[in-house]
Protein backbone atom coordinates (compact mmCIF):
# COMPACT_ATOMS: atom_id res chain seq x y z
CA UNK A 1 0.00 0.00 0.00
CA UNK A 2 1.29 3.41 -1.10
CA UNK A 3 1.54 6.49 1.44
CA UNK A 4 -0.65 8.96 1.73
CA UNK A 5 1.28 11.99 2.22
CA UNK A 6 0.56 15.62 3.57
CA UNK A 7 1.40 18.52 1.82
CA UNK A 8 0.82 22.34 1.26
CA UNK A 9 -0.83 23.24 4.42
CA UNK A 10 -3.72 20.24 4.60
CA UNK A 11 -3.51 19.30 1.11
CA UNK A 12 -2.94 15.47 0.94
CA UNK A 13 -1.19 13.39 -2.04
CA UNK A 14 -0.84 9.47 -3.19
CA UNK A 15 1.80 9.30 -5.72
CA UNK A 16 3.65 12.39 -7.49
CA UNK A 17 1.70 15.72 -7.81
CA UNK A 18 0.79 16.74 -11.07
CA UNK A 19 3.47 19.08 -12.86
CA UNK A 20 0.97 21.66 -13.17
CA UNK A 21 0.07 22.10 -9.83
CA UNK A 22 4.06 22.19 -8.56
CA UNK A 23 3.89 25.29 -10.42
CA UNK A 24 0.51 26.54 -8.82
CA UNK A 25 2.08 25.94 -5.42
CA UNK A 26 4.93 28.04 -6.65
CA UNK A 27 2.68 31.01 -7.16
CA UNK A 28 4.45 30.64 -11.29
CA UNK A 29 1.37 30.02 -13.24
CA UNK A 30 0.07 32.19 -15.03
CA UNK A 31 -4.13 31.89 -14.16
CA UNK A 32 -5.23 32.40 -18.15
CA UNK A 33 -9.27 32.77 -18.25
CA UNK A 34 -10.19 32.41 -21.69
CA UNK A 35 -14.18 33.02 -21.78
CA UNK A 36 -16.74 32.93 -19.21
CA UNK A 37 -19.39 31.30 -21.71
CA UNK A 38 -20.26 27.65 -20.74
CA UNK A 39 -22.81 25.31 -21.85
CA UNK A 40 -23.00 23.60 -18.21
CA UNK A 41 -24.74 25.52 -15.04
CA UNK A 42 -23.28 23.20 -12.61
CA UNK A 43 -25.00 24.30 -9.09
CA UNK A 44 -21.35 24.46 -7.16
CA UNK A 45 -19.63 26.63 -9.87
CA UNK A 46 -17.33 29.18 -8.32
CA UNK A 47 -17.41 31.79 -11.55
CA UNK A 48 -18.45 34.93 -10.39
CA UNK A 49 -21.19 36.91 -11.88
CA UNK A 50 -19.14 39.79 -13.35
CA UNK A 51 -17.25 36.63 -15.64
CA UNK A 52 -20.03 34.12 -15.73
CA UNK A 53 -20.84 33.74 -19.64
CA UNK A 54 -18.97 36.41 -20.33
CA UNK A 55 -16.51 36.44 -23.25
CA UNK A 56 -14.01 38.01 -21.08
CA UNK A 57 -10.03 36.89 -21.16
CA UNK A 58 -8.19 37.85 -18.61
CA UNK A 59 -4.53 37.12 -17.00
CA UNK A 60 -4.83 36.13 -13.51
CA UNK A 61 -6.57 39.30 -12.77
CA UNK A 62 -5.72 41.47 -15.03
CA UNK A 63 -8.62 41.68 -18.27
CA UNK A 64 -6.42 41.31 -21.27
CA UNK A 65 -7.35 43.25 -24.07
CA UNK A 66 -4.30 42.01 -26.34
CA UNK A 67 -1.40 38.81 -27.03
CA UNK A 68 1.08 41.61 -25.66
CA UNK A 69 -0.65 42.39 -22.28
CA UNK A 70 -1.06 37.99 -21.70
CA UNK A 71 2.89 38.07 -21.86
CA UNK A 72 3.59 40.80 -19.68
CA UNK A 73 1.24 39.26 -17.07
CA UNK A 74 3.54 36.11 -17.35
CA UNK A 75 6.50 37.92 -17.09
CA UNK A 76 5.39 39.75 -14.25
CA UNK A 77 5.23 37.13 -12.02
CA UNK A 78 8.15 35.27 -14.01
CA UNK A 79 5.52 32.76 -14.47
CA UNK A 80 6.89 29.22 -15.35
CA UNK A 81 3.97 28.09 -17.10
CA UNK A 82 0.28 28.57 -17.22
CA UNK A 83 -3.00 27.38 -16.69
CA UNK A 84 -5.98 27.68 -19.17
CA UNK A 85 -9.73 27.89 -17.71
CA UNK A 86 -12.94 29.39 -17.58
CA UNK A 87 -16.23 28.82 -18.45
CA UNK A 88 -15.12 26.32 -21.04
CA UNK A 89 -12.42 27.74 -23.02
CA UNK A 90 -12.83 24.71 -25.25
CA UNK A 91 -15.84 26.91 -26.73
CA UNK A 92 -13.45 28.30 -28.38
CA UNK A 93 -10.80 26.43 -29.23
CA UNK A 94 -9.37 28.50 -32.00
CA UNK A 95 -8.71 31.28 -29.32
CA UNK A 96 -7.45 28.91 -26.44
CA UNK A 97 -4.82 27.62 -29.67
CA UNK A 98 -3.83 30.57 -30.44
CA UNK A 99 -3.06 31.30 -26.50
CA UNK A 100 -0.91 28.06 -26.22
CA UNK A 101 0.81 28.63 -29.18
CA UNK A 102 1.59 32.32 -28.16
CA UNK A 103 3.04 31.68 -24.78
CA UNK A 104 5.19 28.44 -26.36
CA UNK A 105 6.40 30.73 -28.59
CA UNK A 106 7.14 34.12 -26.62
CA UNK A 107 8.04 32.10 -23.27
CA UNK A 108 9.72 28.70 -24.57
CA UNK A 109 8.65 25.60 -24.79
CA UNK A 110 9.48 24.62 -21.18
CA UNK A 111 6.81 27.08 -20.22
CA UNK A 112 4.57 24.73 -19.23
CA UNK A 113 0.81 25.01 -19.69
CA UNK A 114 -2.25 22.52 -18.92
CA UNK A 115 -5.83 23.43 -19.26
CA UNK A 116 -8.94 22.70 -17.62
CA UNK A 117 -12.28 21.48 -19.62
CA UNK A 118 -16.00 19.85 -19.27
CA UNK A 119 -16.12 19.08 -22.56
CA UNK A 120 -16.63 15.17 -22.90
CA UNK A 121 -17.67 15.82 -26.68
CA UNK A 122 -13.81 16.47 -27.89
CA UNK A 123 -13.19 14.92 -31.55
CA UNK A 124 -9.49 13.32 -31.80
CA UNK A 125 -9.09 16.60 -34.60
CA UNK A 126 -9.77 18.61 -31.23
CA UNK A 127 -7.60 16.57 -29.05
CA UNK A 128 -4.81 16.80 -31.80
CA UNK A 129 -4.58 20.33 -32.34
CA UNK A 130 -4.23 21.12 -29.14
CA UNK A 131 -1.50 18.63 -29.05
CA UNK A 132 -0.02 20.35 -31.58
CA UNK A 133 0.12 23.37 -30.07
CA UNK A 134 2.25 22.61 -27.31
CA UNK A 135 -0.39 21.55 -24.68
CA UNK A 136 1.29 19.61 -21.74
CA UNK A 137 -1.52 18.77 -19.60
CA UNK A 138 -5.10 18.18 -20.24
CA UNK A 139 -7.71 18.43 -17.02
CA UNK A 140 -11.59 16.84 -17.65
CA UNK A 141 -14.20 17.58 -15.24
CA UNK A 142 -15.72 14.94 -15.91
CA UNK A 143 -19.43 14.36 -15.27
CA UNK A 144 -22.16 12.31 -17.07
CA UNK A 145 -19.75 10.95 -20.16
CA UNK A 146 -16.32 9.80 -19.35
CA UNK A 147 -15.44 8.48 -22.99
CA UNK A 148 -13.29 11.69 -23.95
CA UNK A 149 -10.49 10.40 -21.21
CA UNK A 150 -10.09 7.30 -23.81
CA UNK A 151 -9.13 9.67 -26.63
CA UNK A 152 -6.67 11.99 -24.90
CA UNK A 153 -4.76 9.33 -23.57
CA UNK A 154 -3.79 8.16 -27.33
CA UNK A 155 -1.46 11.60 -26.98
CA UNK A 156 2.05 11.97 -25.46
CA UNK A 157 0.67 14.58 -22.85
CA UNK A 158 -0.46 14.29 -19.08
CA UNK A 159 -4.21 13.20 -18.92
CA UNK A 160 -5.81 14.47 -15.82
CA UNK A 161 -9.03 14.33 -13.94
CA UNK A 162 -9.88 17.29 -11.69
CA UNK A 163 -13.47 17.32 -9.56
CA UNK A 164 -14.48 19.32 -6.55
CA UNK A 165 -15.58 16.75 -3.87
CA UNK A 166 -19.28 17.43 -3.22
CA UNK A 167 -20.07 15.19 -0.55
CA UNK A 168 -23.36 14.18 -2.12
CA UNK A 169 -21.23 12.35 -4.59
CA UNK A 170 -19.34 10.48 -2.58
CA UNK A 171 -20.17 6.62 -4.35
CA UNK A 172 -20.01 8.57 -7.65
CA UNK A 173 -16.15 9.34 -6.73
CA UNK A 174 -15.51 6.24 -5.53
CA UNK A 175 -16.38 4.76 -9.20
CA UNK A 176 -14.33 7.47 -10.85
CA UNK A 177 -11.11 7.31 -9.26
CA UNK A 178 -11.28 3.08 -9.93
CA UNK A 179 -12.14 4.17 -13.71
CA UNK A 180 -8.77 6.73 -13.47
CA UNK A 181 -6.68 4.17 -12.55
CA UNK A 182 -8.02 1.57 -15.00
CA UNK A 183 -8.31 3.77 -17.83
CA UNK A 184 -4.40 5.35 -18.46
CA UNK A 185 -5.02 8.86 -16.18
CA UNK A 186 -2.01 9.93 -14.80
CA UNK A 187 -3.77 11.98 -11.97
CA UNK A 188 -7.16 12.73 -10.19
CA UNK A 189 -7.13 16.19 -8.60
CA UNK A 190 -9.96 16.19 -5.83
CA UNK A 191 -10.89 19.97 -4.77
CA UNK A 192 -12.16 21.14 -1.35
CA UNK A 193 -16.16 22.53 -2.71
CA UNK A 194 -16.02 26.19 -2.15
CA UNK A 195 -18.38 28.60 -1.44
CA UNK A 196 -18.56 31.78 -3.81
CA UNK A 197 -20.79 34.86 -4.22
CA UNK A 198 -22.54 33.25 -6.88
CA UNK A 199 -23.21 29.67 -5.67
CA UNK A 200 -23.79 30.24 -2.07
CA UNK A 201 -27.79 30.28 -2.62
CA UNK A 202 -27.05 26.90 -4.01
CA UNK A 203 -25.14 25.68 -1.27
CA UNK A 204 -27.16 27.00 1.50
CA UNK A 205 -30.16 25.83 0.26
CA UNK A 206 -28.66 22.32 0.02
CA UNK A 207 -27.53 22.33 3.72
CA UNK A 208 -24.05 23.13 3.26
CA UNK A 209 -22.06 25.70 5.48
CA UNK A 210 -19.13 27.22 5.91
CA UNK A 211 -16.30 25.34 7.29
CA UNK A 212 -14.65 26.59 10.59
CA UNK A 213 -11.68 29.24 10.44
CA UNK A 214 -12.08 29.51 6.84
CA UNK A 215 -13.43 32.06 4.26
CA UNK A 216 -14.75 30.08 1.86
CA UNK A 217 -14.06 26.21 1.91
CA UNK A 218 -17.12 23.89 2.75
CA UNK A 219 -17.59 21.90 5.86
CA UNK A 220 -17.34 18.42 5.13
CA UNK A 221 -15.61 18.57 1.71
CA UNK A 222 -12.39 17.56 3.30
CA UNK A 223 -13.69 14.87 5.66
CA UNK A 224 -14.96 13.26 2.32
CA UNK A 225 -12.15 13.52 0.59
CA UNK A 226 -9.81 11.92 3.14
CA UNK A 227 -12.30 8.84 2.72
CA UNK A 228 -11.92 9.00 -1.09
CA UNK A 229 -7.67 9.28 -0.50
CA UNK A 230 -8.10 6.24 1.86
CA UNK A 231 -10.40 4.07 -1.08
CA UNK A 232 -7.50 5.23 -3.07
CA UNK A 233 -5.50 4.13 -1.43
CA UNK A 234 -6.04 0.71 -1.16
CA UNK A 235 -7.79 0.13 -4.66
CA UNK A 236 -5.20 1.62 -6.95
CA UNK A 237 -1.31 1.37 -7.90
CA UNK A 238 -0.18 3.65 -10.37
CA UNK A 239 -2.62 6.67 -10.30
CA UNK A 240 -1.92 9.98 -8.47
CA UNK A 241 -4.66 11.50 -6.72
CA UNK A 242 -4.20 14.95 -5.19
CA UNK A 243 -6.32 16.40 -2.54
CA UNK A 244 -6.08 20.30 -3.04
CA UNK A 245 -7.82 22.31 -0.11
CA UNK A 246 -8.87 25.91 -0.34
CA UNK A 247 -6.17 27.09 2.11
CA UNK A 248 -3.52 25.34 -0.39
CA UNK A 249 -5.06 27.69 -3.27
CA UNK A 250 -5.03 31.18 -0.77
CA UNK A 251 -2.15 30.58 0.77
CA UNK A 252 0.11 28.61 -1.40
CA UNK A 253 -1.24 29.57 -4.92
CA UNK A 254 -2.51 33.11 -4.77
CA UNK A 255 -0.26 34.74 -1.76
CA UNK A 256 2.88 33.32 -3.81
CA UNK A 257 1.81 34.90 -7.11
CA UNK A 258 1.25 37.57 -5.20
CA UNK A 259 4.15 38.35 -3.89
CA UNK A 260 5.42 37.73 -7.49
CA UNK A 261 3.95 40.03 -9.03
CA UNK A 262 4.60 42.60 -5.94
CA UNK A 263 7.93 42.63 -6.20
CA UNK A 264 8.74 43.07 -9.90
CA UNK A 265 5.96 45.99 -9.89
CA UNK A 266 6.48 47.76 -6.57
CA UNK A 267 7.86 51.60 -6.64
CA UNK A 268 11.16 52.08 -4.75
CA UNK A 269 8.97 53.86 -1.40
CA UNK A 270 6.81 50.69 -0.80
CA UNK A 271 7.34 47.11 0.38
CA UNK A 272 5.89 44.04 0.21
CA UNK A 273 4.22 42.05 3.18
CA UNK A 274 4.25 38.25 3.64
CA UNK A 275 0.63 38.53 1.88
CA UNK A 276 2.08 39.67 -0.50
CA UNK A 277 0.63 43.26 -0.61
CA UNK A 278 2.34 46.09 -1.45
CA UNK A 279 2.81 48.23 2.08
CA UNK A 280 3.08 52.48 2.38
CA UNK A 281 2.02 55.59 3.49
CA UNK A 282 0.04 58.26 1.21
CA UNK A 283 -1.29 61.86 2.55
CA UNK A 284 -4.39 63.29 1.30
CA UNK A 285 -4.66 67.05 0.17
CA UNK A 286 -6.40 69.02 -1.48
CA UNK A 287 -3.89 70.54 -3.63
CA UNK A 288 -1.39 67.42 -3.83
CA UNK A 289 0.97 68.75 -6.00
CA UNK A 290 1.61 72.01 -4.39
CA UNK A 291 2.11 69.99 -0.81
CA UNK A 292 4.22 67.57 -2.59
CA UNK A 293 7.15 70.42 -3.21
CA UNK A 294 6.76 71.77 0.10
CA UNK A 295 7.31 68.46 1.99
CA UNK A 296 10.32 67.93 -0.87
CA UNK A 297 11.86 71.29 0.09
CA UNK A 298 11.27 70.95 3.77
CA UNK A 299 12.56 67.52 4.46
CA UNK A 300 15.20 67.29 1.39
CA UNK A 301 13.16 63.88 0.47
CA UNK A 302 14.28 62.23 -2.81
CA UNK A 303 11.93 62.43 -5.35
CA UNK A 304 11.97 58.70 -5.83
CA UNK A 305 10.79 58.21 -2.49
CA UNK A 306 7.35 60.22 -3.03
CA UNK A 307 5.12 61.25 -5.79
CA UNK A 308 1.55 62.25 -6.49
CA UNK A 309 -0.63 59.90 -7.92
CA UNK A 310 -4.16 61.05 -8.55
CA UNK A 311 -5.48 62.71 -5.57
CA UNK A 312 -3.04 62.04 -3.28
CA UNK A 313 0.48 61.66 -2.21
CA UNK A 314 2.33 58.35 -1.82
CA UNK A 315 5.69 57.64 0.00
CA UNK A 316 7.48 55.16 2.58
CA UNK A 317 5.74 54.63 5.45
CA UNK A 318 9.25 55.66 7.40
CA UNK A 319 8.75 59.16 6.16
CA UNK A 320 4.83 58.78 6.21
CA UNK A 321 5.71 58.06 10.22
CA UNK A 322 7.99 61.29 10.41
CA UNK A 323 5.51 63.47 8.16
CA UNK A 324 2.50 62.73 10.71
CA UNK A 325 4.95 63.72 13.68
CA UNK A 326 5.53 66.70 12.53
CA UNK A 327 2.76 68.12 9.76
CA UNK A 328 0.08 67.92 12.32
CA UNK A 329 -2.49 69.48 9.59
CA UNK A 330 -1.97 66.27 6.98
CA UNK A 331 -4.49 63.60 6.41
CA UNK A 332 -1.37 61.06 6.92
CA UNK A 333 -2.16 56.89 6.27
CA UNK A 334 -0.61 53.95 6.39
CA UNK A 335 -2.36 51.37 3.36
CA UNK A 336 -2.15 48.48 1.83
CA UNK A 337 -3.13 47.18 -1.62
CA UNK A 338 -3.33 44.11 -3.59
CA UNK A 339 -0.31 43.79 -5.97
CA UNK A 340 -3.21 44.01 -9.15
CA UNK A 341 -3.65 45.77 -11.95
CA UNK A 342 -6.80 47.21 -10.92
CA UNK A 343 -5.66 47.56 -7.41
CA UNK A 344 -7.79 48.55 -4.08
CA UNK A 345 -6.90 48.98 -0.55
CA UNK A 346 -7.55 46.43 1.29
CA UNK A 347 -6.27 47.86 4.47
CA UNK A 348 -5.60 51.42 5.66
CA UNK A 349 -5.17 53.44 9.54
CA UNK A 350 -4.47 56.92 10.36
CA UNK A 351 -0.97 57.78 11.47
Amino acid sequence: MRQIKRIFSNSRLIGDLPRGCYFCTRGSKLVLFVTGKCKRNCWYCTISEKRWQKPVVLANERTAKSDEEIIEEARLISAEGAGITGGEPLLDIERTIHFIELLKKSEGKGFHIHLYTTRSDLTEEELKGLYGAGLDEIRFHLQDDWDVVKKAVKFDWDVGVEVPVVPEDFEMLKKLILFCENSGVKFLNLNELEFSDRNVGFLTEKGYEIKDNEPTAVKGSEAIAKKLLEYANEHTKKLNVHYCSAATKNIHQLKKRWIRRANKIKKDYEIVDQDGFIVKGIIEADEPRNVLEKIIKKYKIESRLIRVKGDKIETSIHIAEMLAKKEKNLKIFMVKELPIEETWEVERWPL
